[in-house]
This record gives C-alpha cells, sequence and structure tokens, in this order.
C-alpha cells in the first residue's frame, strides 16, 4: 500500500506514514516477499522543499529530541514546501560507531599548482623536454619548477618532491628523496 501525496495531505498528523519502511513479519514466515510502504513521494517532494534552519543539539527547538534520542542526535532540520503548506522537521541520527583508523589523507593537486621536480644531470632529454614546456631551474634548490599538468603530461610524477624537501635541500639538510 502506497501513501499519495494528497491523501498524506487530508490525513492527520497521525497517520502520516513513517519515515521507517514497516514490514509485516507474518509475511517472513509465508516465505513471501514483504510489503514495504514506499517513501518515494517523500523523496519526490522533499526535492522542492527548501532548508531554511539546521539547529544542533542542545539549541532551543531540539530538547525534546534531544531527550529522545540523546547522543545518536546530529542536527535538527526544518524544511518548508510553499507549494503546500508543510513544514518538515527532520532529524539527523548517528546509527552505527565502528572504531576507524584513517591514512593521512594527501591533498589532490590542481593542473596549475606548482611542484618541485627531480631530475639528475646526466639525464639531458628530459632536461631539454622540461625545459621547453617552460620548467624553471631553482638552482638554490637543485629542483625544476613545473605545473602539476606538464609534469602529467611528461609522466614524470615519480619525480616530484614534497616543497619541505626542496626547502630542506637549500638550507644544506639533504635528505634522501627516492627517485
Amino acid at each position: 500500500m502506497r501513501y499519495i501525496e494528497e491523501d498524506w495531505l487530508r490525513k492527520p498528523p497521525s497517520a502520516t506514514p513513517r519515515s521507517i519502511p514497516r514490514v509485516e513479519p507474518r509475511q517472513f514466515l509465508r516465505g513471501t516477499k514483504p510489503k514495504i510502504l514506499s517513501t518515494d513521494w517523500l523523496l519526490q517532494r522533499c526535492a522542492w522543499v527548501e532548508t531554511r534552519l539546521t539547529l544542533r543539539p542542545g539549541m532551543p527547538g531540539t530538547k525534546k529530541l534531544l531527550d529522545r534520542y540523546a547522543d545518536r542526535l546530529v542536527c535538527v532540520r526544518y524544511l518548508y514546501d510553499e507549494a503546500a503548506g508543510v513544514r518538515l522537521k527532520t532529524v539527523e541520527l548517528v546509527v552505527e560507531k565502528t572504531p576507524w583508523t584513517g591514512k593521512p589523507r594527501h591533498p589532490r593537486r590542481q593542473d596549475h599548482d606548482m611542484v618541485a621536480v627531480q631530475i639528475a644531470w646526466d639525464e639531458l632529454v628530459l632536461r631539454a623536454a622540461v625545459k621547453e614546456a617552460g620548467g624553471i631551474w631553482r638552482a638554490r634548490q637543485r629542483v625544476w619548477e613545473l605545473d602539476w599538468k606538464t609534469v602529467r603530461t611528461l609522466k614524470i610524477q615519480d619525480r616530484v618532491i614534497a616543497a619541505e624537501s626542496a626547502q630542506q635541500q637549500a638550507s644544506g639538510k639533504h635528505i634522501a628523496v627516492d627517485i
């Protein structure tokens, strides 16, 4: 059975569909597919609503929900549908909490970002290609400076060194860099 949006608007608030699909328990015993109340109409309707207010737990307007959901409450949102003249109150909840140890993220490079590239003196062909592509030789750091797009075009991403490494080389503190 589906609730049609016109029916939802006519029914009292106590008869509105639940946000979590309801399944009849006896249907599992019979081996038939359970009937789930569809909430597609709500998703379609939410495409036209405007979020005007987002409240964090503890702010005025969240006290009852904070009592009900406790630490699981992330935020409360008020959505307004001017066409139907309806205000929806939604909650964002934490449903699972598991331990996680993440890897350190490295920010992605943009095409115009300048990077330091290390090229050996005996690699004359590569040095000439970098120079022709607009590379700048930084003598103090002993590196070539290129934009990331050119580095990718020349396929020399593995020769890029961190900016900190280039500065340490300039200060006389040489560190080993895998080339």
